[in-house]
């Protein structure tokens, strides 16, 4: 999945996102529903486990992920109940996702703008967003911010 160049001090929108992330109760089903209506592949599904920040402190929580390739790139996640994953539906919208090389930069912008830091990655420091963030505010589409090296 390729980026656009990221303008200097932007902050998402607006640049294009890099997909779309869907929640699902049954993976399979969701795979097979997704293909059929947007004509998009798979990869495997795996299975992660990790130590999450939320508001609440540290939780570790595990999912299935599974992302597609065609004309439209999903992620695919499954989580159990209590987590941020959790659904009971075959396909929800849970976020839209954007490379950044600045994450702790553009999580701040969007905390001054009234986004919450809904979770991140458990650092060493637990201290900041580590690998990729979702922020939330109502009336707005969660967003997921990934960590991407600059080149």
């Amino acid at each position: 999945m390729s980026s656009p160049a990221e303008p200097a001090g932007d902050v998402v929108p607006p640049r294009s996102p890099c997909h779309v992330g869907i929640v699902t109760a049954d993976i399979g089903r969701a795979m097979d529903v997704l293909a059929e209506n947007f004509g998009v592949s798979w990869r495997s599904p795996s299975t992660v486990e990790h130590d999450y920040v939320v508001a609440a402190g540290i939780v570790r929580w595990p999912l299935t992920v599974c992302h597609s390739s065609g004309p439209i790139a999903f992620e695919l996640l499954a989580g159990g109940p209590g987590t941020v994953w959790a659904t009971d539906a075959i396909t929800a919208l849970h976020h839209y996702a954007f490379w950044t090389t600045d994450l702790p930069g553009e999580v701040a912008a969007l905390q001054r703008k009234q986004w919450e830091l809904e979770l991140t990655v458990a650092g060493d420091e637990h201290a900041g967003p580590n690998g990729f963030a979702y922020l939330v505010r109502p009336g707005s589409a969660r967003l997921e911010l990934i960590a991407r090296p600059p080149r």
